[in-house]
């Protein structure tokens, strides 16, 4: 009798996403800890209050990431510290890009502040200099000078990705994926 080989499957890419006026999006491969893909989405001036402008923006970048990167499989999100119902504004918005990544194909990982801050940059109270720093340094991003907002949006995405993979590795374990 034959045996079946165990199939061995690729880590899962992370996505991790920063929602803002500028939301950062990366693609963290955990495997070589590195950034694949890095962009900033000017949500601002696609009328963020507008859910289908921002559903339609998100759909159109789930399905670009699945293309570009087919075993990114995983998405963190960064939400209010507290949850999504302390802050009803927030609350739709980061609820219709959860739910559009799920109908994409990814698993989706709430991460709040402070794990974001604590995975990128060791500590839980990091400001955003630190954050820029701490990326710099570990991914190499660049030098943006009068693209500040950019670089501190790309810098929250990466503490976001890395967030989302220790919440999922901690959960095989059987610990809370909330972090």
């Amino acid at each position: 009798m034959r045996r079946a080989r165990a199939k061995i499957l690729p880590m899962p890419m992370v996505v991790g996403i920063d929602p803002s006026k500028n939301t950062g999006v990366v693609i963290y491969d955990p495997t070589t800890q590195t950034i694949q893909g890095s962009w900033v989405l000017r949500t601002k001036d696609a009328s963020y209050a507008n859910q289908a402008v921002i559903g339609r923006l998100f759909a159109d970048v789930a399905r670009g990431i699945k293309v570009i990167f087919p075993t990114a499989s995983v998405a963190a999100l960064e939400v209010p510290q507290g949850g999504l119902k302390t802050h009803k504004s927030q609350d739709r918005i980061i609820g219709r890009i959860e739910q559009i990544l799920e109908m994409g194909g990814f698993q989706v990982i709430e991460v709040n502040v402070q794990a974001v801050k604590r995975a990128l940059s060791g500590k839980a109270n990091a400001d955003k200099a630190d954050m820029i720093d701490a990326a710099r340094r570990l991914y190499g991003v660049p030098e943006m000078g009068a693209k500040q907002v950019e670089a501190e949006a790309v810098a929250d995405a990466i503490g976001v990705a890395m967030a989302g993979w220790e919440a999922l590795t901690h959960t095989t374990e059987g610990k809370d994926v909330r972090v």
